[in-house]
């Protein structure tokens, strides 16, 4: 049985639906709770939408009982959290412009549609950070298991984070950004990551003295391990970009308050901007909920979580059930 701090405890409710932790492994609800805690926030940002999220949540956990109930509630007040960073209150974008002159602001923090670039590098740059923390968490989960090999060459070890990470210093510098790395040193780098990947089996086999693992016929581990190689970078590249979504919700959410605003008129009818948050909190609350579940379990679980274990249970529990 899973056990985490009572503010992550809701998010085990991912996690089982998912698979299992082995005996011994790690426990990645935390990691699960803040990430899409944060991902939900940013997709759906809206203070005022956000509070019915939390409410609702409180209402389904006190009265249901369910689940998702303590899900959405965090989720809510992350919405909120986001919707103070975007000057969004139920869809009007300058409602909160006194809040943010009284703190000394000339405007808010971030005006979406007028940031469309700035919005989509920002998820990408999320996408990538979090990519990242997932193959370290595959390294400290494998320490722990104690397979080092897998720890050091797997694409998901040490050699697949520095593969990772120098590429998207060079991609970043191809696109004019900033290059933290220079180039004389990412291809040596490149290079030696890629050798060590594609003789993988052959190092994790001799590190964590698993003969089995050893390669029977060269020809099939050669033709094998081209095919895992363009994987690899396809799984990089994929992965990363996937957390564009994160983006074109946030564009998405603010185009639809903003169509509900025009069919409301000039008049602003109360009835049309009513039905149509209730319409957006609704729709697109399921919407970002089941886009950042997939995000956790594609882009991130996908690279540090097996879920292969089995929920204990007493021998008293078992002989009751045959």
């Amino acid at each position: 049985k899973l056990k985490n701090f009572f503010l992550f405890r809701p998010f085990e409710y991912y996690v089982e639906m998912y698979g299992l932790p082995n005996y011994g492994s790690l426990d990645i609800t935390a990691f699960v709770a803040v990430t899409y805690t944060v991902i939900f926030g940013m997709m759906f940002g809206d203070l005022g939408q956000g509070f019915v999220l939390a409410l609702v949540g409180f209402l389904m956990w006190k009265l249901k009982k369910t689940a998702l109930g303590k899900i959405l509630i965090p989720c809510g007040i992350s919405s909120m959290c986001f919707g103070l960073v975007f000057g969004s209150c139920f869809g009007y974008e300058h409602l909160l412009d006194p809040l943010y002159h009284a703190v000394g602001l000339a405007e808010k923090p971030l005006e979406v549609m007028n940031s469309i670039n700035t919005v989509l590098l920002l998820a990408i740059g999320i996408g990538i950070g979090l990519v990242t923390v997932s193959m370290i968490l595959n390294v400290v989960a494998s320490i722990k298991a104690k397979k080092f090999g897998e720890a050091l060459f797997s694409n998901n070890g040490v050699a697949g984070i520095l593969l990772y990470l120098v590429l998207v210093n060079l991609v970043v510098a191809f696109m004019n950004g900033p290059q933290i790395v220079p180039t004389a040193v990412c291809i040596p780098i490149i290079a030696v990551c890629a050798v060590i990947l594609f003789f993988k089996e052959i190092l994790i086999a001799l590190v964590d003295r698993e003969p089995e693992k050893m390669p029977e016929s060269i020809t099939d581990f050669l033709l094998q391990n081209v095919f895992e190689m363009l994987e690899y970078l396809l799984s990089y590249f994929s992965n990363t970009v996937s957390f564009l979504r994160v983006g074109a919700f946030v564009l998405v959410h603010a185009g639809m308050m903003m169509v509900v605003f025009s069919l409301a008129g000039e008049s602003e009818n109360i009835v049309v901007i009513l039905l149509g948050n209730v319409l957006v909190i609704a729709l697109e609350g399921l919407l970002t909920g089941i886009q950042a579940l997939r995000l956790e379990f594609y882009e991130m679980f996908s690279r540090c979580f097996e879920g292969s274990g089995k929920p204990f249970r007493t021998v008293t529990a078992r002989l009751e059930q045959k």
